[in-house]
């Protein structure tokens, strides 16, 4: 595993994340939206939540110096706005993650 995958959209006025096990290959987007949970030898493999306290909430869970990959929205779905992507991106600072991958939020 190379990390996480932390994606993160808006739909029908919804904010949605997944966060997903890092990997050579290329997610599907019904992999990354579709709801549920995925667990992988007793371990979270993909997360999908729909509020920023419950991102926020998943991402407390790793330890510290994590490293987590921005992906942004999937093909096809809003972005949500800068001010939304840097309260994540500074949350995960404060929890000691390492996270990258930031363009138009930084």
């Amino acid at each position: 595993m190379k990390g996480w995958d932390l994606y993160g959209w808006r739909e029908s006025e919804a904010d949605n994340f997944t966060l997903i096990a890092g990997t050579d290959r290329m997610k599907t987007i019904e992999e990354i939206t579709s709801d549920g949970n995925v667990e992988y030898d007793g371990n979270w493999f993909k997360v999908k939540v729909t509020s920023v306290d419950s991102i926020k909430a998943v991402l407390s869970n790793l330890p510290d110096g994590e490293l987590v990959h921005w992906v942004g929205a999937p093909l096809g779905f809003s972005e949500l706005p800068d001010d939304l992507i840097n309260e994540i991106k500074n949350y995960c600072e404060g929890l000691e993650i390492s996270i990258d991958g930031f363009s138009s939020a930084e």
